[in-house]
């Protein structure tokens, strides 16, 4: 039942989490590796990081529902490619599809990825939590839901709601 959870349940929970998510891709990351980092809400990679999914060559499903992710991340087409054919790309590739936020020399790799969560972390409480839920559920319903869940989050940060 761990690894069941693990499976149906990590993927959400994670994503899910009220802080602000970064992974800091220095070197290579291949398979689960990569699909957990779609989880994060940022991507950071070195010069020359290569990040690959081969899950097609090995037989196996991506997992952690890297296949929406990946779709909302870089598009259709381009995750298709990725995960088919060219499972394979150097990290200036993977920034110039979106799959990573900014590529930062090796030796400043962590403490970027400290500057982004230190101003995460400077926001007024409850803040981050609300803006990253409705971030999260941009793409579900039109402009009057985004409209009704900003309403529902400003109402909740006054203590109205």
């Amino acid at each position: 039942i761990g690894q069941e959870h693990f499976i149906t349940g990590f993927a959400p929970e994670f994503a899910a989490l009220p802080k602000l998510t970064i992974a800091a891709l220095n070197g290579s990351a291949a398979g689960i590796g990569m699909t957990m980092s779609l989880l994060c809400d940022l991507r950071l990679a070195v010069p020359g990081a290569r990040l690959r999914f081969n899950f097609a060559e090995l037989g196996l499903m991506p997992g952690l529902g890297s296949t929406r992710r990946l779709v909302e991340l870089i598009g259709l087409p381009a995750a298709k490619q990725l995960l088919l054919c060219d499972r394979t790309i150097q990290s200036d590739t993977a920034a110039a599809i979106g799959l990573v936020d900014e590529i930062v020399e090796p030796d400043r790799l962590l403490s970027r990825a400290l500057e982004l969560g230190e101003a995460a972390a400077a926001c007024k409480p409850g803040t981050l939590k609300e803006i990253k839920a409705c971030l999260d559920a941009a793409l579900d319903g039109d402009l009057a839901d985004a409209l009704a869940r900003e309403a529902q989050a400003a109402a909740r940060l006054r203590g109205e709601a």
